[in-house]
């Protein structure tokens, strides 16, 4: 696992890019936003993207692929996605299980905290996180993570989101 967040963190070092791909939630979910998967925002090994996602401060964040085929690594047994990772600094790691297909939204209630003391405490203003997509064992104590998909986050200060 330690392997798998210093990849995770590694790619996200560095990255700069536009906030395209997200955007407010629906009325019904005012303080949701939804990021759509795609691969402008695809940002594991081998994608060489750099679009990231922009948003406003949340407690919650919709994930949709909404049609988006999520890559499988060749190599892999893994056919399809099972989970969703979340990485916020160097000290927490959540996890939440996922189909890859259905709209998902990441509250504190479903992402379990894999590494840390924090509880998910939302999307918080001026921070950055790392999504990742794929196929894990969780919850084996040696867990391995196949991953398919990988997006930066960055959490405006203000409180909305921008994008073009």
């Amino acid at each position: 696992m330690k392997k798998l967040t210093l990849l995770l963190l590694s790619i996200a070092i560095g990255v700069v890019g536009c906030d395209k791909g997200a955007k407010t939630a629906a009325p019904s979910k005012p303080t949701s936003t939804v990021v759509h998967l795609d691969d402008a925002h695809n940002h594991s090994p081998g994608a060489n993207n750099t679009d990231i996602y922009t948003i406003a401060p949340s407690p919650s964040l919709e994930v949709s692929a909404d049609g988006y085929k999520i890559p499988v690594p060749t190599n892999s047994q893994a056919a399809v996605p099972n989970a969703i990772h979340i990485i916020h600094g160097n000290d927490e790691y959540f996890r939440a299980a996922w189909d890859g297909k259905t709209p998902v939204v990441l509250t504190a209630e479903n992402l379990k905290n894999i590494r840390g003391s924090k509880n998910f405490s939302g999307f918080e203003a001026g921070e950055n996180y790392v999504l990742g997509v794929g196929h894990d064992n969780f919850p084996d104590s040696d867990m391995k993570f196949v991953v398919m998909w990988v997006g930066m986050i960055k959490v405006n200060p203000a409180q909305q989101t921008t994008g073009h």
